[in-house]
């Protein structure tokens, strides 16, 4: 059909018309639909030019512009304007002497700041010779987004009894997490949003406002409880915090609930629970505890609990055994598995009466291990060896050894596009019409695995796939443990791709990362980027030898904690574009420029306490020291490497299931928990075009840029998921005694009063070897303290801890007293 319609190209339009309404009824919807899916009809391409361009604009920030002239006699001169939607320039750039063959960058220094979200805006380039030939005029729609820097709003806990201090600091950075130099306005409002507090045109000090405990809220014996809020401003970029303000006792003991990691549908259960003070000590006390379904749903009420009893043993733990038999009577176990079962256990503490409770959630599966396809890459190219990992785990993801059974059966199934000719018009004009006529072509194969219970599996690709299932069965091929996947092929008019292949299999601390980019025709050059938060950080094109060219990047802070590699090439005769993409991961991140050190780790009341943080030269560090028994209740609003990595992500554009790009700040590392390279998995697409646009770039070019239009009955939709934690408010108050060994009282004896619930709030600066000491007195409060810290400076920007120090307090007596007692 289609090379009749490219037939029909060479008549007249009403000529057309009238072949098209010969074709039999049922072959019109055919026709229609090969002429959309296929994208684009083929035609000459010049191939000149190739302009790439983030899609994102941002207030304040440089635009990062890379032009690649292909073919010009002469030198080019090029002018990019940002438009808005009167055609009124807000930015503009140009370069001259632009050379052909020579991949160039113009940059726009700022964006101004005065621009409106609600404006569509449009880059327009034009380019033309030295002596004024106007080469091209193209444009393309932008993407404006308000947010050009990041604040973090730090406090030293998240939740204030009456009375007390509310620690403030703010930290506020650039998209590169380097210090931010302005002023900032800070609101404080309670529950019912009155202003309590206000600070306004507070200066920005190396990123830092709230230095020497200047924003500190001090709060009156009886506040309004509940949530409070602190609104932050600095140049029209708005961050809130909230806190809550509540009558509690600090909780002195913590439960734990655990499950085995991993039980199918014949096994009895057993449950494991503890119950320890701050302090690490075991609780004295009895504990009950519950399995249920964790899910009512229509129908539940025929499903029943399973309730049991006992006495935490001297170290403050207890195991309960739930028979199989009783959980199926219950109804709790099922004959298919998958089914999940809820253990709630209550501690009363046997001194005092106060109770706490701990919970957790089992998946009961019908097979101990699980089989897993670990992909390369979402897509497959035709004609070229993809790549993939197949595993054998247990149901908690931990490597599988047998020695019985150590292979896998492995069955591939391609859809194959075959081209079918046959005569329905006897016309002259339509006597042939050309069809897809799908096949299969399958093959199997075993696979061993190594020690670890996994294998790297290359297998080739038919030339004319369009999708491939893969299935794997662990045991045998009819065995029970199995898994499948579909994988969907890229499209190129011409099947011809590029790829590119990492030739490392972490990326950690290595200062030049090294891939090769490999193409499946003859094409001259390939032309690399690296795109980190949004822009274009780095780039440079290199020659193909053997269809080979091999890329030596040197990665910058820049490209932490992730970055995506993309590489384009032409192919000489039809200029249609071949491009693919790879993301990569710094397993290290932000983590390795900050250290925290304890000495000691464990002390006694009123001891000397030293904590040394290595950071980088000269560069600010905040240091934060909290009792646990306040992170026992409610999470506190720290910087944590986490907060700082996923606020980098949230400068990037990323495809989202078919509704196009969304700005969103996820933890990539959760999109993707395993991969068959830890750090490096491709980011390639159906189509050409697409992988520019899940890269957040457009392409402006007059080169033959491959779109595949999908099925408008297709679509795919996808939702965030919300998880919450809440924890009792329970606590006490503690009074002191010392001991001697035989009983009597101690003759140097110190009376306890200070149990502060933050221990350290304190800014600090590195020398310039970048050392920062802290030295202080551990408090009378027996429990352990949780230390973080973070640092900031002109040169590595921000950085966190990857996890939190913990210094631990030796145990005496205590007595609870609840809250508001006089």
């Amino acid at each position: 059909l289609k090379a009749n319609f490219q037939q029909m190209n060479t008549t007249s339009t009403s000529a057309c018309f009238l072949k098209l309404l010969q074709l039999p009824l049922l072959l019109l919807p055919l026709l229609l639909l090969l002429l959309l899916c296929d994208g684009a009809i083929q035609q000459n391409y010049t191939g000149s030019y190739v302009i790439l361009a983030p899609r994102l604009v941002r207030p304040n920030l440089p635009y990062v512009i890379s032009v690649n002239i292909l073919e010009s006699r002469q030198p080019v001169v090029i002018r990019a304007r940002i438009l808005d939607s009167q055609n009124q320039s807000v930015a503009h750039t140009w370069g001259h002497d632009l050379q052909s063959g020579k991949l160039t960058e113009v940059r726009i220094e700022k964006i101004p700041s005065h621009l409106l979200p609600e404006t569509m805006y449009t880059l327009f380039v034009q380019g033309e010779t030295v002596s004024g030939q106007v080469l091209f005029q193209k444009s393309a729609l932008l993407e404006f987004v308000q947010k050009s820097l990041s604040i973090f709003i730090q406090t030293d806990k998240g939740i204030y009894k009456p009375g007390s201090d509310v620690h403030i600091r703010v930290v506020v950075v650039e998209p590169n997490m380097k210090p931010h130099k302005g002023a900032a306005n800070i609101t404080i409002t309670d529950p019912f949003g009155n202003v309590i507090a206000q600070h306004l045109d507070v200066p920005i000090v190396a990123g830092i406002c709230g230095m020497n405990d200047s924003l500190i809220l001090r709060l009156t014996s009886a506040p309004a409880l509940g949530q409070w809020q602190i609104t932050v401003d600095v140049d029209g970029e708005t961050q809130f915090q909230k806190f809550t303000v509540e009558k509690y006792v600090l909780p002195k003991f913590e439960v734990k609930v655990t499950p085995p990691s991993v039980c199918t549908i014949s096994d009895d259960i057993t449950v494991f629970v503890s119950a320890k003070y701050t302090n690490g000590r075991g609780v004295e006390g009895n504990v009950t505890i519950k399995a249920e379904y964790p899910w009512p749903y229509y129908g539940s009420e025929e499903l029943q609990d399973v309730v049991k009893k006992t006495t935490l043993d001297h170290v403050g733990e207890a195991a309960f055994k739930f028979a199989n038999e009783e959980l199926r009577q219950k109804k709790l176990i099922n004959e298919y598995g998958y089914n999940q079962i809820k253990f709630t256990a209550i501690v009363t503490e046997r001194l005092t009466g106060e109770t706490r409770n701990g919970s957790s959630t089992v998946t009961v599966h019908q097979h101990p291990i699980k089989v897993e396809l670990i992909r390369s890459s979402d897509f497959f190219k035709a004609g070229i060896n993809y790549t993939f990992r197949v595993a054998v785990k247990t149901q908690d993801d931990k490597p599988f050894v047998s020695d019985s059974h150590s292979d896998i059966f492995l069955s591939v199934d391609f859809v194959i596009r075959q081209l079918h000719h046959h005569i329905d018009n006897t016309t002259a004009d339509f006597a042939n019409f050309t069809i897809f006529d799908p096949k299969r072509e399958k093959y199997n194969q075993v696979v061993k695995l190594e020690s670890d219970g996994t294998q790297l599996v290359t297998i080739s690709t038919p030339i004319n796939a369009s999708s491939m299932r893969i299935e794997a069965h662990y045991g045998g091929e009819d065995s029970n443990v199995y898994t499948f996947d579909y994988i969907d092929a890229s499209h190129s008019p011409s099947n011809n791709f590029l790829q590119i292949i990492s030739k490392q299999d972490e990326i950690s601390d290595q200062k030049f990362l090294t891939f090769d980019v490999m193409a499946s025709t003859l094409v001259k050059e390939v032309y690399a980027f690296v795109i980190a938060r949004g822009t274009i950080v780095w780039s440079a094109q290199v020659l193909f030898e053997n269809l080979k060219a091999t890329l030596q990047i040197e990665s910058t802070k820049e490209m932490i904690p992730k970055a995506r590699l993309l590489a384009y090439a032409i192919i000489p005769d039809t200029k249609e574009i071949l491009v693919d993409a790879l993301d990569f991961k710094f397993t290290n991140g932000l983590s390795d420029q900050i250290n925290l050190s304890i000495t000691p780790d464990t002390v006694e009341p009123n001891e000397n306490v030293t904590f040394t943080i290595s950071a980088s030269p000269s560069s600010y560090v905040g240091l934060l020291v909290v009792d646990q028994s306040v992170l026992l209740m409610q999470s506190p609003n720290d910087i944590t490497l986490e907060a700082v990595e996923n606020e980098i992500l949230s400068y990037e554009l990323f495809s989202y299931g078919y509704h196009g790009l969304t700005q969103v700040a996820i933890d990539r590392r959760k999109k993707r928990k395993i991969c068959y390279r830890c750090g490096v998995f491709g980011a390639g697409s159906k189509d050409a075009y697409s992988i520019f646009q899940n890269s957040g770039i457009i392409v402006i070019t007059d080169a033959f840029l491959y779109q595949q239009l999908s099925s408008p009955f297709l679509f795919r939709v996808a939702a965030p998921a919300l998880a919450s934690l809440s924890a009792d408010v329970d606590n006490d108050l503690m009074v002191g005694s010392g001991m001697t060994k035989s009983g009597s009282t101690s003759l140097n004896v110190r009376l306890r009063s200070h149990f502060p619930e933050t221990w350290i709030w304190a800014d600090l600066f590195a020398n310039e070897q970048g050392m920062a000491v802290y030295n202080a007195v551990a408090p009378d409060t027996i429990t352990s303290w949780i230390a973080s810290a973070f640092s900031l400076s002109e040169q590595y920007g921000l950085n966190a801890l990857s996890d939190a120090k913990k210094v631990v307090k030796n145990f005496f007596i205590i007595y609870l007293l609840k809250f508001g007692i006089i």
